[in-house]
Parts: structure tokens; C-alpha cells; sequence
């Protein structure tokens, strides 16, 4: 696999190291070089999988270089695809979205840059999961590929060392998920809760992907969110299976599917000793149950509207929800609501998000059958993650999301409905430019 070499070269491109500009330009040409190949599609991710982008490390501009760049691997493969067919809706909500944040920004005064990056994840997710839609190939690849990402978070749990974090100088929050009884997995992503919430997504998209090893896939990644620890990971995976039995065929099938998959979960938990004692730790402990600062999440809301209604209508741009925790201290150590609903709100407010929120709903169900089986099960999976975590402030979930939306609303034929519904295509021969004019071909030897 090339995703390794890729992603360590581009790791070290972000350090402050020698040639660091040559390293990053070479990163970068490999990336492009495996884009422009159905099965490179693993390219488009590895950016937002492989570099994390904590606040501690990485600052708004690093975060928006790794948006560029996602954008322009997504357009490439795009065209590598054949330039499938774009919902006009998905599209429209995605530049609703980009309006939104802009406008914000520069009538209250917040980073720009922070305001550009979310955009830039969400015309990328929406081109790209549009391309997994054309070929079982392209989310094969996808799937392959962040195999050794699911399997470090599993092998964390058994005591083996990862070097990731040290090496990309990510180790922020490695004291915190190395304390007795509550280790957690971390992979490549940074933050348990993360790479939970980006692998439990893996997991829906795979177990849709209709692909020779679905089902394993799906487990896999599966398998690696529960090597987080992460509870809203474990709950996302169920209502993503859920959802994949009322949208997609063949129920008895998954059944057995997802009987497998919450047979590893179990084995996982029963048979790891650090992964039992962190599940007991985080559901038994207080200091993990307290769901104080998602509990004043929701409180915030009605007592802003009785404050300052306007507030909440027409939103107060990027780091709101930062500005309303400080005024109060923070709420039991945190700045953040782990909510990504209501810190959407205080951001973008109620009413922008109706309109993106109708257009996502117009798109999907516009969207072919096919198309809404590929990607519903994964949006499930990462609506209801988002209740528990700012989603969209996180790289990695960000794009997953608009990816699920892209395979949710694609309005070109997916690779099943060119199996299912064309089994007899009619294959025209390409003729020369002279024949196609209307002009006698010469024959050779003539």
C-alpha cells in the first residue's frame, strides 16, 4: 500500500525539518499520481485521516492547507471516474453551507480561514462520495486502505506501542488516554472520540459498499471503533446498521452481518483485558458518566432564546459557542458543548441551517434507491455521533459526513444499477473522427 509512504511524507512536510518543502512536494505528487486511478481512491482520504489536526499542533492555516489540497485530490478523482452526474441540490447545500460561514465571518469579525476550511470538506465530500458511487472498486480501496488504521487501534489496547502521534507531534492528549483503567485506542486520528467516530462511519459505508468483503470490512472498522472506548461510536454503528435494514435489500443477509459484527465487539470487550477495564472505567466512573457540559448544551438553547433570540436565528459566526463558555468559566473543564447541533446553531444559527438542513433532505430524497442504500446507513451513523462531539470542528469527521451525504444524494447510475437494471448494455463501437462525419473510412491496404 502506498498510503503509508504517502501519509509519513506528508507527516514530516508539516514539521519544521529539512527540506520540508521538497518532502511535501513530492507528498503531494503522490497523491495526485494515485488519484488518477480508480482504485487510488484511498488518496482523497489519507490527508484528513493521517494528519490530526489538534489545536495544540496544528493552527487554522495548516488545517486549511490540508483542506486545499483534499479538494483538489477529490476534484482529480472526480474526473478520474468519469465526472459522474452532481446533485444540483447537494451541491446547493453545500454552497449555502460556504455562504453562511462566509458571511458570518466577515459581519462578526471571526478567522476567515476558519470559516473557509468547513467549505472547502464540504464540496470535496460531496464530489468524492459521489465518486464511490460509480465503482465497487473505488469504496474497496477506501475500506483496504484504512484497514491498518482500524487494527492500530485495536493492536493500542493490547499494549503495543503507536508511533503515530509522536511522529506527526500529536501526543497532546495521549496522557489523558493512557491513564490507568482508560486507555483508548487512538490510531492515527488524535483523540479517541475522534478516530470513533471516523471508523464507526467506515463501518456503515463499508457494509453498503457491496464489494467482495463487505461484511469484513465492516467488521474491521468496526472493530477498531470499539477499540476507542468511544460509547457514541458503538451507539452511531447500531443506528447505522438499523437504518441499512429499512433502506437497503437482502435483510437476512445483514442480519447475519451484523450478528458477526456484534459478535467481534463482544469478543473484543470480553477477551482484552485494558479494553474491559477502560468500558467499565468510562461507564461506571462519574468523572466519565457526567454529562454536565452536553446537559448545559441543551439548556444554553432555551435560555439564549429568552435572552437574545436573534442570537440564535441568524447565528454569531465561528467560536460563538467559545465566547458564551468563557463568559460563564467553562462548564466543568470544557470550552466546547460536544454538541454538534447546538454549537451549529449558536454558530450558524436556526434558520441557515433549516434552509442547508431542507436541502439535504430534498437531495436524498430526490436521489435513486441505489444511491440513498449507499449512503444512509453512514449519514445515520454520523448524525447521531454528532450529538456527542462538534463534528464538523474535526477535519476527519467533517469530510466523512459530506461523504455520506455525496453517496446519499449521487444522481448519476451507481455501479448496481448498471449491474441490476442494464445487464445488456449495448457496447457502440468508437469510430475515427473521418466515419463519424460521414466520410468513407479508407481501408488498410487500400
Amino acid at each position: 500500500m502506498l498510503a503509508l509512504p504517502l501519509s509519513i511524507a506528508a507527516a514530516l512536510a508539516i514539521d519544521h525539518i529539512k527540506h520540508r518543502t521538497l518532502i511535501a512536494a513530492v507528498a503531494i505528487v503522490l497523491a495526485v499520481v494515485i488519484a488518477r486511478r480508480v482504485w487510488g481512491s484511498f488518496a482523497v482520504v489519507a490527508p484528513t485521516f493521517l494528519l490530526p489536526d489538534l489545536p495544540t499542533r496544528y493552527d487554522v492555516a495548516g488545517r486549511l492547507q490540508i483542506a486545499i489540497l483534499t479538494v483538489i485530490l477529490a476534484r482529480i478523482y472526480w474526473d478520474t471516474v468519469g465526472r459522474p452526474k452532481l446533485s444540483d441540490l447537494a451541491l446547493g447545500a453545500a454552497t449555502a453551507f460556504t455562504v453562511f460561514q462566509i458571511v458570518l465571518a466577515l459581519v462578526h469579525g471571526t478567522s476567515s480561514e476558519t470559516a473557509i476550511w468547513p467549505c472547502l470538506l464540504a464540496f470535496a465530500g460531496v464530489m468524492f462520495g459521489t465518486s464511490l458511487t460509480t465503482s465497487a472498486v473505488a469504496r474497496a480501496a477506501v475500506g483496504y486502505a484504512s484497514i491498518p488504521l482500524a487494527l492500530l487501534a485495536v493492536a493500542e489496547m493490547l499494549g503495543v506501542h503507536n508511533p503515530w502521534p509522536a511522529l506527526v507531534h500529536s501526543t497532546a492528549l495521549i496522557a489523558e488516554s493512557a491513564e490507568a483503567g482508560n486507555l483508548r485506542g487512538q490510531s492515527t486520528f488524535g483523540q479517541p472520540l475522534i478516530a470513533g467516530a471516523c471508523l464507526a462511519t467506515l463501518a456503515a459505508i463499508m457494509l453498503q459498499s457491496r464489494t467482495r468483503h463487505a461484511a469484513i470490512l465492516a467488521a474491521v472498522m468496526a472493530g477498531g471503533a470499539v477499540a476507542t472506548v468511544s460509547r457514541s461510536a458503538i451507539i452511531g454503528v447500531a443506528a447505522g446498521m438499523a437504518v441499512s435494514l429499512v433502506v437497503g435489500p437482502e435483510r437476512p443477509r445483514k442480519l447475519l452481518q451484523f450478528a458477526a459484527v456484534a459478535a467481534l465487539a463482544l469478543i473484543l470487550i470480553t477477551q482484552i483485558t485494558r479494553l474491559r477495564e477502560s468500558f467499565t472505567t468510562r461507564t461506571t466512573n462519574p468523572i466519565y458518566t457526567n454529562q454536565e457540559v452536553r446537559d448545559y448544551a441543551l439548556t444554553s438553547i432555551k435560555d439564549e432564546w429568552d435572552s437574545d433570540p436573534a442570537r440564535l436565528l441568524l447565528g454569531q459566526g465561528n467560536h460563538a459557542v467559545t465566547e458564551t463558555l468563557e463568559a460563564v468559566g467553562g462548564v466543568n473543564g470544557y470550552y466546547i458543548f460536544d454538541n454538534e447541533y447546538v454549537t451549529a446553531i449558536d454558530d450558524l444559527g436556526a434558520l441557515p441551517l433549516l434552509l442547508i438542513g431542507a436541502l439535504i433532505v430534498a437531495a436524498v430524497a430526490r436521489t435513486t434507491p441505489q444511491a440513498r442504500s449507499f449512503g444512509l446507513p453512514a449519514m445515520a451513523t454520523v448524525v447521531v455521533i454528532m450529538f456527542f462531539t462538534d463534528g464538523l470542528a474535526w477535519l476527519s469527521i467533517s469530510f466523512l459526513a459530506w461523504i455520506a451525504f455525496g453517496l446519499a444524494s449521487s444522481q448519476g447510475a451507481t455501479d448496481a444499477d448498471s449491474t441490476e437494471m442494464s445487464p445488456q448494455r449495448t457496447i457502440r463501437p468508437r469510430l475515427r473522427p473521418r466515419a463519424q462525419a460521414g466520410y468513407p473510412m479508407r481501408l488498410p491496404g487500400a
